[in-house]
């Protein structure tokens, strides 16, 4: 963790605490940060019920492209970086002391698993999808076999048979059409799939994240605690900006929807609460060089994710919204104008709270 204060007041992982450490001023924060976590989540979410927003879709895609930018800084500086910085620590556990780029490597183990992981979900998907349809047309054709050979055996019955024929039939058709309807059934449209998926993978990367950046706030003094609230703020509202446009991408059931932004929200307070009780029994309770290592693999694995997931939005949806919204219409130069802006900002404030974050 990066900070400013002087050497006496900064905390060292592989050490315990050594300046004051006030259990009420951690405890505030930790109200302070489930707050900026839910209020990041729920600004993309509310963009369902508002009527206007609901009629201009662009403002949605601008608040997705921040998240974009915010993905990009947080996966590279505050997380490879990070990660970069712990495995130099002197209390490593020497087998990872013999090479200088571990965080790259897990990190890019991370993206490459990603891919595959990625690659094999959709394909399921998609093999799901297809047997799915031609089960379909072989109940279709199953419904017009049996149509054709009743409607023969009625053949000279009389308009009352024909009759009771024509009203037969709808009522079978609505019976299979009810079974079809319970039935579990994939989307029909496979960019809808990797948006889940995408939707998914960023929930478990920045929710571990958020966990690990607690559990590290919470391991600062009263001097170091100060200025990282603010950071710490910041840096929750434009992760769960970014997470819950995602979430609204992906088209969730509501109660889902909401259930993956609360398991967000209370990720970094809850990594705080583990640390605060940890260091109130010893100051040295969450130390050490196994500590630092985990912390560090762990790290890295999630900057990976992460950068594979900016990357992938970066080169899917940015790239599809700028087609979108950039290429053709009155005033596409202004909105193209404005996504890229959108972009650039998104990476810049988060590289701007990584100072101190």
């Amino acid at each position: 963790m990066t900070s400013t204060n002087s050497t006496e007041d900064k905390t060292s992982l592989c050490e315990g605490l050594t300046g004051y450490y006030s259990v009420g001023l951690h405890v505030g924060a930790i109200f302070l940060v489930l707050f900026a976590s839910l209020a990041g989540c729920a600004l993309p979410l509310i963009t369902k019920y508002v009527k206007s927003l609901r009629e201009n879709p662009f403002v949605f895609v601008v608040g997705k492209t921040l998240a974009t930018g915010v993905l990009l800084s947080v996966s590279c500086i505050h997380l490879i970086f990070e990660a970069g910085e712990q495995f130099h620590e002197y209390c490593v556990l020497p087998a990872f002391q013999t090479y200088n780029a571990y965080e790259f490597l897990f990190a890019l183990m991370a993206a490459l698993l990603m891919q595959a992981l990625d690659g094999e979900l959709a394909e399921i998907s998609e093999r799901w999808m297809h047997a799915n349809q031609a089960s379909d047309v072989v109940v279709m054709q199953a419904e017009g076999t049996e149509s054709h050979e009743t409607s023969e055996g009625n053949n000279g019955k009389g308009d009352i048979a024909d009759g009771i024929d024509e009203h037969h039939h709808p009522s079978h058709g609505d019976e299979t059409h009810g079974h079809s309807h319970l039935a579990v059934r994939p989307p029909a449209d496979m960019g809808h799939v990797r948006k889940v998926i995408s939707a998914i993978c960023m929930e478990f990367g920045v929710t571990f994240h958020s966990i690990f950046v607690g559990v590290a706030v919470g391991l600062t003094t009263n001097t170091e605690l100060k200025p990282l609230m603010v950071a710490l703020f910041f840096h929750q509202l434009f992760e769960g900006m970014a997470l819950g446009s995602r979430l609204v991408d992906a088209k969730f059931g509501d109660s889902l929807e909401r259930g993956l932004a609360v398991m967000f929200a209370v990720s970094a307070p809850l990594g705080m609460v583990v640390s605060t009780i940890a260091v109130s029994v010893s100051k040295d309770a969450i130390s050490g060089g196994k500590f630092v290592t985990t912390l560090a693999i762990l790290n890295s694995f999630c900057g990976g994710i992460l950068l594979y997931l900016a990357f992938n939005l970066l080169l899917n949806d940015f790239t599809a919204d700028m087609k979108t919204y950039g290429a053709r219409g009155e005033g596409k130069l202004k909105r193209k104008i404005i996504l890229y802006v959108a972009l650039w900002t998104g990476m810049l404030l988060m590289a701007l709270v990584g100072k101190w974050l």
